[in-house]
């Protein structure tokens, strides 16, 4: 054998080896290269997924604000020179009247007390009756051709001072028709009330109509006339006529005459005038019996109102 032969293989395999690493180094994965702006930058060890987007056809959902409270106040004081309530005369001699409320938002509280200048059976009694109330009014503004009804529920209790066994409470249901017709200066307006006295089992209605005319272009200045008529079951009539009257009656109708003027923003002022007169016979004669009421009696008076 040659002595050159061992020398040419070592060189071979040198060859061959030489050729595998530049085909290793050719196809092998290259490093990747990092930006070293981000190099120094934290990684997050997670990532959150991204919310999807909301279809576009859906609308998005307002929350409506918070009406704020805002109650109205009205504060009323008035002289007159009889006392009437439910269409009966409860004294002969002149009375003054107070009476405040709060409303918010259908709902109303409020307070009204009579005061008696002729009683001299002490300071405390000289108020002949206080009467607290509190109610709910419903506006119905679809209600046909007599326009919008306002329906109210109300609760009452009465007080009087110096002779508590009289101290009852009651509930009343009534329809008032603000736009029966309006036209120009005129208006027509009315109302039904039904109350029932659960302390002392009586019953009784109110149905009244009136009539506003406008005397000046900005209405601050009207005059009212209307038509009160009086009903009441047998308990009401002995009640009222201390058990000389029996039976159900139309016991009293009577004429209101006003004149109201706002003479500012708050306040208005009002004299009015009022005849009444007993239809029904026993109630006639039970009012002629009275210390108080008469077949017809005329009175009069003034009221002061504040509203804000």
């Amino acid at each position: 054998m040659p002595k050159y032969l061992p020398i040419l293989a070592f060189l071979f395999a040198v060859s061959l080896f030489g050729q595998s690493f530049e085909t290793r180094q050719q196809f092998a994965p290259k490093p990747a290269t990092l930006d070293p702006a981000k190099a120094l930058q934290p990684q997050p060890l997670f990532k959150l997924p991204e919310p999807a987007p909301a279809p576009k056809d859906v609308p998005v959902r307002k929350v409506a604000p918070v009406r704020p409270f805002e109650p109205d106040f009205s504060l009323g004081l008035g002289l007159s020179t009889k006392y009437f309530r439910d269409g009966w005369c409860q004294n002969s001699s002149p009375v003054f009247t107070q009476q405040a409320e709060i409303t918010e938002s259908g709902l109303y509280l409020g307070v009204r007390s009579t005061y008696n200048f002729s009683d001299k059976a002490g300071r405390r009694r000289r108020f002949q009756d206080d009467r607290l109330y509190m109610g709910y009014g419903m506006k119905f503004v679809n209600a046909g051709i007599m326009g919008p009804v306002l329906v109210d529920i109300c609760w009452t209790y009465n007080q009087y001072p110096g002779n508590s066994n009289e101290n009852s409470g009651e509930v009343s249901l009534a329809f008032l028709l603000d736009e029966i017709y309006q036209k120009g200066i005129f208006a027509l307006t009315g109302g039904l009330t039904l109350c029932h006295n659960y302390g002392k089992n009586e019953t009784y209605a109110i149905a009244d109509i009136t009539t506003h005319f406008a005397l000046n272009e900005k209405g601050t200045l009207q005059l009212e006339n209307g038509f009160l008529l009086y009903w009441g079951d047998t308990r009401k009539m002995q009640k009222l006529t201390d058990d000389d009257c029996d039976g159900n009656a139309f016991y009293t109708i009577a004429w209101h005459s006003a004149i109201p003027w706002a003479f500012a923003e708050h306040w208005s002022l009002e004299p009015f005038v009022e005849v009444d007169c007993h239809p029904d016979g026993r109630a006639r004669d039970a009012a002629r019996s009275s210390d108080f009421n008469s077949a017809g009696t005329f009175w009069g008076g003034i009221r002061l109102n504040c509203c804000f």
